[in-house]
């Protein structure tokens, strides 16, 4: 995970302001990361069969999206992340769900395919807006052919 970070430039003096505050950040990710894991662990012993439904978090991530629009005013700073951080766990949750059910790789090679995918989309725009859109339009097409030619490739 901390690769992953470093290599998005997550990590460069310009995200963070102290090596310090960059481990921390780090490690939290990490044991947040570990705590998702651990707990699905947990609900595949006991056989909670909505909590090991990739589909339950789904719908989760659906409504803490909600409730986190419900959340977006000024001054609620607290309540707005904390609805944020449910998407997160939501959001980890499911990919350890897909991962069991053999859907996905995991959250590092999900991390990786966004990064490449947005680095590419984003790292050429000049903002320009014609300019942008044309060039996302183009990156954006040759990024679906790879994905059907890794599909085939796959099979």
């Amino acid at each position: 995970m901390i690769k992953i970070f470093a290599e998005a430039g997550i990590g460069n003096k310009s995200f963070f302001s102290t090596e310090i505050e960059k481990g921390l950040f780090m490690k939290e990710c990490n044991e947040f990361i570990e705590l998702v894991k651990r707990t699905h662990k947990i609900d595949i012993k006991r056989d909670y069969k909505e909590y090991i439904d990739p589909n339950f978090y789904m719908q989760q991530i659906i409504c803490e999206t909600q409730e986190s629009l419900e959340e977006l005013k000024p001054d609620n700073i607290p309540y707005l992340e904390a609805e944020l951080g449910d998407i997160l766990w939501s959001w980890l949750m499911a990919i350890e769900n897909l991962k069991t059910q053999g859907l996905v790789r995991g959250h590092e090679e999900i991390i990786k395919r966004a990064l490449k995918k947005f680095q590419e989309r984003m790292l050429p725009i000049k903002g320009e807006i014609e300019y942008d859109e044309k060039l996302w339009r183009e990156v954006k097409q040759k990024q679906k052919e790879a994905l059907e030619s890794e599909l085939i490739g796959d099979k």
